[in-house]
């Protein structure tokens, strides 16, 4: 182990870290209080309030379909080195 290992697993030792099951309980607490979503909503109203805003997400499937059916992959992947 180098020192710089050495000095993270000392910092990592002195940080008063809750067990997996405090953590998972904690977490549970806090995904089913939807705080992030209210906290989403609430900035969302302030700061856009009647706005449209627009998002275009394209799909890659048909690139990749065209990949895979031109025999790309497959001669790369049956290449002799």
């Amino acid at each position: 182990m180098n020192e710089k290992q050495k000095e993270f697993v000392r910092a990592v030792e002195l940080m008063d870290l809750p067990n997996c099951l405090s953590f998972s309980r904690a977490f549970t607490q806090f995904a089913e209080s939807e705080l992030p979503q209210q906290i989403h909503e609430g900035m969302v109203k302030k700061y856009l309030g009647a706005k449209l805003v627009g998002h275009i997400s394209r799909d890659s499937t048909p690139k990749l379909k065209n990949y895979f059916r031109s025999g790309s992959l497959c001669q790369c992947a049956h290449a002799s080195p």
